[in-house]
């Protein structure tokens, strides 16, 4: 018989899912199957079979585009302005570390080169252009690579607000937008971190071909291929992989964007084609009557400039949209 018992106090065990199956936590193209204690081997193809990931056909992707710009026109309209401050931002820098490292006289070559009729050949230009003198140091160079770091930023942040609100209204949520901007901002950071990782595979890839053609230089006809597979690869797999970087939980961008692709890369690719096609096509055209506009307005040239930037960054959120919708059909994850 025991005296003076104390009574145990054991912390509660917590309380496991019931078994069935879920999303393998190492492959997120894969269900697993949990038994209510572990995982087992058990595993079954996932993002192949979620509401039939059918991808919509072009012409829908872009009109879906769009129209998903126009219901969401508040929050394209904070990432264009976001684009457009961060390119003012690049010219105001450019502009103010031109004129310290040509010495204060950036105004006078705009002033002599913005002449009717300007022609560099005449005597006095030559000897003008001939005495210039440059004055290359770290501190003229900081501030144009500060607007640069800056701009890149801006444009990352954009980026991401324009997915985070172009999967959630496909979802069919409805997110404040202020916290769509605090969500942009915290997935500044891994957007960085893949913008970091197609830059290096891109220049080990380049390596893999320029070191070669030291010895063999008939080799660098391989670089034609390498930059159509990386033009290809950026408009689907990268694409992609932001999308993630934006809106997915953590996880591998990279990785997990060429796993969406699987089997279905020249469908995804040719979405792609044509969005870029008819962004290119109509800012061409916008460019031109812009620029036949403003010359006979006798209009200054920076209206110009400023009308074309933003078409620019008007058919940059279309992209970026478009994108988004791929994303979704392909059955793409959200946090």
């Amino acid at each position: 018989m025991l005296t003076n018992a104390r009574e145990i106090e054991l912390d509660p065990v917590p309380d496991l899912p019931p078994p069935n199956w879920y999303t393998d936590p190492d492959d997120e193209s894969q269900y697993r199957y949990w038994d209510g204690s572990v995982w087992t081997d058990h595993r079954a193809p996932r993002l192949a079979e979620e509401a039939g990931n059918r991808l919509r056909p072009a012409g829908d992707v872009l009109r879906g585009s769009f129209s998903l710009m126009r219901r969401q026109r508040r929050g394209s309209a904070v990432a264009i302005v976001a684009w457009v401050l961060s390119y003012a931002v690049v010219v105001l820098s450019f502009l103010f570390s031109a004129d310290d490292i040509l010495m204060g006289e950036l105004g006078e070559i705009w002033s002599r080169v913005s002449e009717p009729g300007f022609d560099a050949t005449t005597a006095d230009n030559e000897a003008y252009f001939e005495s210039l003198e440059f004055n290359f140091t770290v501190q003229n160079l900081a501030v144009l690579v500060v607007g640069l770091l800056i701009s890149w930023i801006a444009g990352l942040f954009a980026s991401a607000t324009v997915s985070i609100l172009a999967v959630s209204d496909l979802r069919g949520l409805r997110l404040r937008m202020s916290e769509v901007l605090r969500r942009a901002l915290t997935k500044v950071p891994r957007l960085v971190g893949v913008n970091f990782q197609v830059l290096m595979i891109g220049l080990v890839a380049l390596a893999v071909i320029v070191v070669p053609s030291l010895v063999a230089p008939a080799l660098l006809l391989l670089l034609i291929p390498f930059f159509i597979a990386f033009f290809f690869l950026s408009m689907t797999v990268v694409s992609l992989a932001y999308i993630f970087a934006a809106v997915g939980p953590a996880g591998s961008s990279l990785r997990y964007a060429f796993r969406l692709v699987r089997g279905r890369f020249w469908g995804v690719l040719g979405r792609m084609l044509l969005v870029l096609l008819v962004a290119m096509a109509v800012s061409f055209v916008t460019g031109m009557v812009v620029g036949l506009a403003t010359a006979a307005l006798g209009a200054f040239w920076w209206v110009s400039q400023v009308a074309n930037s933003l078409v620019s960054f008007f058919f940059a959120v279309l992209i970026t949209i478009a994108t988004a919708i791929i994303y979704h059909d392909l059955g793409g994850e959200s946090e």
